[in-house]
């Protein structure tokens, strides 16, 4: 079990990450989901977020998505027309709360609000376009995988997803875990790369093939195996086991036209290759592939800043496989273009 200093050092990476994100996504849309049980540590973290970047000058706003007509897109709109400030475009960061509020069953309803946020996420994802700015969605992890699930393209937008763990537990909460009721968070099992243990990554592919679905979810968790698994290293076989973890995600975000996430898991593998050094050649292969796609969405999508660093990163690795392999000349090409 990690130890509450390890989850602390876990919390603060990721906040950092955040943070970086927030700076970096100034001027364009980006959609950043933070995941949190917790929350007490929910609310610390939005606090020292929104003070640091009010001492650099953004502005921050936090809105609720309403029960009677759960719309992200209807929220925001109704923010940007009463802020002068965010329809002349200063640097802004929304954060958006109360996700995890609504009711998951329908009542007297057509359908549960929880499934109505969830198709307005789907079908008014390009209508989101003129919201030129990050925003924060805070969500449980239950409410991350229906969202997966229930609204696949508005995931496929997503700019990164952080992953924040209850820092101490309770006597309470320790007398639950007993009873087999308690959250991941207080799994036996370490937390992993994607935020969730190993073992209940595995189950939930295992529930998920059961269905017979070929989701974005499904690609995605098979992406947070992969890097559990590299992650671990404690033996050969976890770096088999992640090579095919890998090798299943990038079929499905093939197939499913996934291609951010499709260049990540390429240039990830290419890393998994290289670094057994017999592998070069595939390495090779992998980071040209990986390239050539976030030079494609670079150029379709204005060139957002993270599939450039994407771009710069991939050149480097290129050279890095090239000076491998000699081929010093064409390593500096590389080099200089990264």
């Amino acid at each position: 079990m990690m130890t509450t200093v390890d989850v602390k050092a876990e919390n603060q990476r990721n906040y950092l990450k955040l943070i970086v994100a927030l700076e970096a996504s100034q001027g364009i849309l980006n959609l950043l989901i933070a995941v949190c049980d917790d929350r007490n540590l929910r609310e610390t973290l939005i606090k020292e977020y929104e003070t640091e970047l009010k001492q650099q000058d953004f502005l921050t706003y936090r809105i609720r998505v309403r029960n009677q007509d759960p719309s992200l897109r209807y929220a925001l709109a109704q923010l940007v027309d009463k802020e002068p400030d965010l329809q002349q475009e200063k640097p802004a960061v929304i954060t958006v709360l109360g996700v995890d509020e609504l009711l998951s069953v329908k009542l007297d309803a057509p359908k549960s609000e929880q499934e109505r946020f969830f198709g307005y996420l789907q079908w008014t994802r390009e209508a989101m376009r003129q919201f030129r700015f990050p925003i924060v969605l805070w969500m449980t992890e239950p409410i991350l995988v229906r969202l997966a699930e229930r609204a696949p393209d508005f995931w496929s937008w997503r700019g990164g997803v952080f992953w924040f763990t209850r820092e101490s537990i309770s006597f309470a909460s320790a007398n639950v875990s007993l009873l087999g009721t308690v959250s991941a968070t207080l799994s036996s099992e370490p937390k992993e790369a994607s935020g969730l243990p190993l073992q209940e990554i595995l189950r939930l592919i295992s529930q998920i093939e059961a269905q017979g679905k070929e989701s974005p979810i499904l690609a995605t968790l098979y992406d947070s195996l992969a890097q559990a698994y590299q992650q671990r290293y404690d033996s050969p076989q976890d770096r088999r086991l992640a090579i095919e973890a890998y090798e299943k995600a990038i079929a499905l975000q093939t197939q499913l036209g996934l291609k951010a996430d499709l260049a990540d898991s390429l240039q990830n593998l290419g890393d998994l290759y290289f670094e057994l050094q017999n592998e070069v050649k595939r390495a090779e292969g992998c980071y040209q592939q990986a390239l050539e796609i976030y030079q494609e969405l670079g150029v379709r999508e204005a060139a957002p800043s993270e599939h450039r660093l994407g771009e710069a990163n991939t050149l480097k690795a290129i050279g890095d496989v090239l000076q491998f392999l000699d081929r010093r000349e064409e390593a500096l090409q590389n080099y200089q273009q990264a």
